[in-house]
């Protein structure tokens, strides 16, 4: 305790005693502040919110859609950059949206998607059910988190799940991650995060091929201009456990392909991919032959008027096949689901406006078929330091729901270190399967259910100065209630608890010098119900500490991960214990259009439970070749 104590200080020390330079970015003639901009140094590139913070000493350029590029140093605590416009023909809309200011890591996809978003861990936090896999946001469930395709959410109101190996890997250029961040400008209401995926927008060809003693996963996408298309093929046999152990009927194969088109101002995308994998069950309930089949398929159509307004239209069609004969009811078990998102968006420096509708469906023999239509109406608007985004709209079912969400956001500075302080409050609808699952021998739903209902205060501040980043995020959620699949007679039911506490703090540290990069990100976030329990399967307390050597063009990195316990019964009479491995070893060589990857996964050969019942795969070696033309 006293170890942890002291480390605490120093990092606090640490991170009062960094001061780098604080920029503000406005226009050369009305001086008027430009929130977002582009800024460059020789080591990364990103867009940023104004005003932003970087090293003192640094050489940086900044730019912004319709002004001149500038470049200088930063030799001064505060720097006041004036860009002159230069008026060029906008083709591409400049959307604002308040996921990039809330940010808090992007990563590029460098063979596969699931896999890249494991890599956001522990902001992230994944578990595996065998072949598949859910994402969360610590502190929270898979029903809080958003996944976007440029910005047009996936909607599945069935479940919330998203099958992300149903994706194509040379389709997407990159993952953002955003945290404290309210969905209302992409037409939803989830007041969690996003995980937005940018797709390449880079004309050329772009293949994968990713290879190890049970998968085989190739992918090809070329993007030229106004036509962009692929296809994808996975495949993956038995899970090799630790010890060389073979999981059988753990397999899975999908397969898919997009297409886009671009053209005066419109845009449409179309993804339709196809799966289907073993259930091998759980640890002491093994099925031989179990069955799942799944696919997905979305179009979307985006038309943009000018650089200020634009409507979005998508349909979103999945399906979900089950056949088990090996237990005492037999199961062939089918669900559909279908859902139109249809947007008009405004958007302007300073406020944006966006008119929402959704048609959402579904039927099946395991889930009573439901219909619900959700128009909402949000908006956000920048003045100065402050922002707000709000949301309220009328999700009809069997009943009319009043869902609604606002989140205020302010920044402040002290000592040259940036801070971004806000206040959330949000409703989350029950999702179809917490609603209407028709009971089984494992689960049922509760028509009798409320809504989610969350109060947050949040605190993000970070600082940068020579070799090092400090970020530190803090703040809590206050849920007045929350649902929760609940053991209850034996069958898993979603629950309203009420009064849950989920305070948070977070602290990344990254460190660079010469060669050498370190990543360490340390996460305390628990679930605390009126009576002192944890929610069960929410981990206290999680790291995550990366290495990167770097030496011309061969990278090697180290991970290592961290998970606390965590608890399986709303008791807290049972737990996963916690565990700290090594959970990949990896090496990378760059050619100028050619990346070579050999990784080893959990290279000691580990047991590790990921959820009750579920085992991670044993020591597992990989290839990967990523070709860019």
């Amino acid at each position: 305790m006293k170890r942890n104590i002291f480390l605490f200080f120093i990092i606090l020390i640490s991170f009062i005693y960094i001061y780098p330079s604080l920029v503000y970015v406005f226009d050369y003639e009305t001086r008027e502040s430009l929130n977002f901009v582009v800024i460059e140094t020789g080591e990364r590139r990103e867009q940023v919110y104004s005003p932003f913070l970087i090293e003192e000493g640094k050489s940086f350029s900044v730019e912004c859609i319709g002004y001149e590029k500038k470049s200088l140093i930063s030799l001064k605590d505060t720097i006041k950059i004036f860009l002159k416009k230069n008026p060029i023909n906008m083709k591409e809309v400049f959307v604002f949206s308040e996921m990039i200011k809330n940010k808090i890591k992007t990563k590029k996809i460098e063979n596969n998607v699931s896999k890249t978003l494991e890599d956001f861990f522990p902001l992230l936090q994944v578990r595996h059910y065998n072949r598949s896999k859910t994402f969360t946001l610590s502190g929270m469930s898979q029903e809080h988190i958003l996944f976007s395709i440029d910005g047009v959410p996936i909607i599945n109101q069935m479940s919330r799940i998203v099958d992300i190996d149903m994706l194509s890997p040379t389709m997407i250029e990159s993952a953002i991650l955003s945290k404290n961040s309210n969905s209302a400008l992409l037409g939803e209401n989830l007041f969690g995060g996003i995980i937005n995926l940018t797709t390449v927008k880079k004309k050329g060809i772009t293949s994968i091929a990713d290879f190890s003693l049970n998968s085989r996963v190739f992918s090809v996408n070329g993007y030229f201009g106004s036509f962009n298309g692929g296809f994808f093929s996975e495949r993956y046999s038995d899970m090799i456990m630790t010890k060389g152990n073979i999981l059988a009927n753990s397999d899975k194969i999908v397969f898919g392909y997009n297409l886009g088109l671009k053209f005066n101002g419109i845009d449409f995308s179309l993804l339709n991919s196809f799966g289907e994998s073993g259930d091998p069950g759980i640890k002491g309930f093994r099925y031989a032959k179990s069955r799942i089949k799944n696919s997905l398929f979305i179009l979307t159509s985006t038309l943009s008027f000018n650089n200020q307004l634009k409507t979005v239209s998508s349909v979103t069609k999945s399906s979900y096949f089950y056949i088990n004969d090996e237990i005492q009811t037999p199961a062939h078990d089918s669900s559909f689901f279908n859902s139109i998102l249809s947007s008009i968006s405004y958007y302007n420096k300073k406020a944006n406006a966006v008119l929402s509708c959704q048609l959402n469906s579904s039927e099946g023999t395991k889930i009573k078929r439901s219909f619900e239509i959700f128009p909402s109406i949000s908006a956000s608007a920048e003045r100065g330091r402050f922002g707000i985004n709000c949301l309220a709209g009328i999700a009809k079912s069997t009943n009319a729901n009043f869902i609604y969400s606002a989140i205020g956001t302010f920044d402040f500075f002290f000592k040259n270190l940036k801070f971004n302080w806000g206040l959330k409050t949000s409703v989350r609808r029950p999702t179809f399967n917490e609603l209407y699952w028709i009971k089984d021998a494992f689960a049922q739903g509760n028509e009798n259910l409320n809504n989610e209902i969350v109060y947050g205060v949040f605190i993000d501040s970070k600082a940068e100065k020579k070799n090092i980043k400090i970020k530190i995020q803090t703040g809590f959620n206050y849920y007045t209630s929350l649902i929760k699949w609940t053991p209850v007679e034996g069958l898993y039911t979603p629950m309203n608890l009420n009064n849950v506490l989920n305070p948070f703090v977070v602290f990344e540290i990254n460190y660079k010098y010469a060669f050498l990069k370190t990543e360490n990100i340390f996460s305390i976030s628990p679930n605390i119900m009126p009576n002192l329990k944890m929610v069960p399967y929410s981990p206290v307390i999680t790291d995550n500490f990366r290495v990167n050597l770097s030496s011309g063009k061969s990278f090697f990195d180290i991970i290592i991960n961290y998970s606390g316990d965590s608890y399986i019964s709303s008791a807290n009479t049972k737990k996963i214990n916690q565990n700290i491995f090594i959970k990949e070893i990896r090496y990378k060589y760059d050619l100028s259009n050619l990346s070579l990857i050999l990784s080893v996964e959990n290279p000691f050969d580990m047991t590790l439970e990921s959820v009750n019942g579920y085992y991670l795969e044993g020591r597992n070696i990989k290839v990967s070749i990523k070709e860019v033309l």
